[in-house]
């Protein structure tokens, strides 16, 4: 293993917990980072939203490829939608936020990992600071 990170693409997250985070991958377009994984079973996923760049990156490890399922796959259709009209409505074009947005459901598969940080990514002074737990 070269040691390099590795980046994706994904089409949703589908699940987040104390305990575990769900994220649904294009497998054809994600291979590279997919083989990674079931090399190496750690994680950072960064979940950015487009209007406001706001973003949070999470760290984990125990990643492990799943077969999607079709919850999974209608999380990402209703996710994928919202996120195409951020595209548009940031002006990027309808034609190429369709484009961007589309997947083929059977080249879907879901990564499961346990989240262990989590930080602020968006851009300005907080930026790469850790967030904190949140208090029950």
């Amino acid at each position: 293993m070269s040691g390099r990170p590795l980046a994706g693409v994904a089409l949703g997250c589908t699940e987040f917990g104390p305990n575990k985070v769900r994220v649904l991958l294009s497998r054809p377009l994600n291979s590279e980072l997919l083989h990674g994984l079931m090399r190496n079973s750690r994680i950072a996923l960064t979940v950015s939203e487009v209007p406001t760049h706001r973003s949070i990156q999470i760290k984990g490890e125990g990643a492990v490829l799943l077969a999607a399922q079709a919850e999974d796959l209608q999380i990402a259709k209703r996710q994928l939608r919202a996120f195409r009209d951020q595209l548009i409505d940031a002006e990027y074009g309808e034609a190429f936020a369709t484009a961007y947005c589309r997947f083929d459901p059977a080249e879907a598969v879901a990564v499961e990992f346990i989240p262990r940080a989590a930080f602020t990514q968006t851009p300005g002074p907080r930026a790469g600071e850790r967030l904190q737990e949140r208090v029950r």
